[in-house]
């Protein structure tokens, strides 16, 4: 069988796992979160009204030229909560570079709103670049970031969630793997499904689009299905996953299949990180 390998998803993010071993793959498969090209959109959004996603932060690179990075969210007016994929990609030479940028207040990643330098970071000490686990970070602004009707802290919910809960993600993401460019925040809701459902199907996914993938860890990831044609793409990975009904931010954009091809998104489940974010936030 001729295994295939795409980035994939959402936030970003990856594409393809590996079983095999990974540690012979060209790992950006998983990764091809810095689009220098701005094709960024969610599959299947639509687009976000202004101020409905308060929390939402675009991390940009770039000084004359800026590029759009990742998605993240803001839980305290100085801590800013994201994938470690999307702040190993921005890592150079032992330190983030120098343009990494947050913004916020604005639906629009290259148009208004507020940028903020960034201080420092925190990576998830056990953060497995090969399996994608354990794949969350802070960063750390260097001033407070002022709060508005367009800019507001997400409070985090650590309670486990299980099956047939509606969410809602919203990124910059692309609209489709090479597609066109959105620069409007847009968003879509899903409907977390079990642990054991979400590992049936990135098997059966993985065998039916031939890629390689790594396991699925339900204690750690949160999995959300819509549809086929409707889910997470490069660009995503970083984005906050929220609770409809109670308005917590419980997963992180982490990776998937490339984008929206029936498969489920997985999403680093929040509630299991609470002592790391507790610890380190600011």
């Amino acid at each position: 069988m001729s295994f295939k390998y795409g980035f994939l998803l959402i936030a970003l993010l990856s594409g393809c796992l590996a079983k095999p071993s990974f540690d012979a793959q060209d790992l950006s498969i998983f990764f091809e979160h810095v689009d220098t090209s701005d094709n960024n959109r969610i599959v299947g959004g639509t687009q976000a009204e202004e101020g409905s996603a308060a929390h939402m932060v675009a991390l940009t690179v770039g000084s004359n030229i800026v590029s759009f990075s990742c998605g993240a969210s803001l839980i305290t007016t100085q801590t800013i909560l994201t994938a470690a994929h999307c702040i190993e990609g921005a890592w150079v030479n032992g330190s983030l570079v120098s343009s990494y940028r947050a913004t916020v207040g604005t639906n629009v990643w290259n148009q208004g709103g507020t940028s903020y330098a960034i201080a420092r970071n925190v990576t998830h000490p056990n953060y497995l670049e090969s399996i994608i686990k354990n794949d969350i970070g802070l960063l750390m602004t260097s001033t407070d970031i002022h709060l508005s009707d367009t800019v507001k802290v997400i409070p985090l919910s650590f309670g486990f969630v299980g099956e047939g809960i509606k969410t809602r993600a919203t990124g910059w993401g692309r609209i489709r793997a090479g597609g066109p460019l959105s620069n409007n925040l847009l968003e879509l809701t899903l409907s977390t499904i079990s642990g054991e459902e979400c590992v049936e199907k990135v098997a059966q996914a993985a065998v039916e689009l031939e890629y390689l993938v790594p396991d699925v860890d339900p204690a750690l990831e949160l999995c959300v299905f819509h549809s086929v044609d409707h889910g997470m793409c490069n660009g995503d990975s970083g984005s906050a996953l929220v609770r409809t009904d109670i308005g917590g931010q419980v997963g992180v954009v982490s990776w998937g299949f490339p984008c929206a091809l029936g498969a489920p998104d997985m999403f680093t489940r929040v509630g299991a990180f609470r002592d790391f974010i507790e610890k380190h936030a600011v």
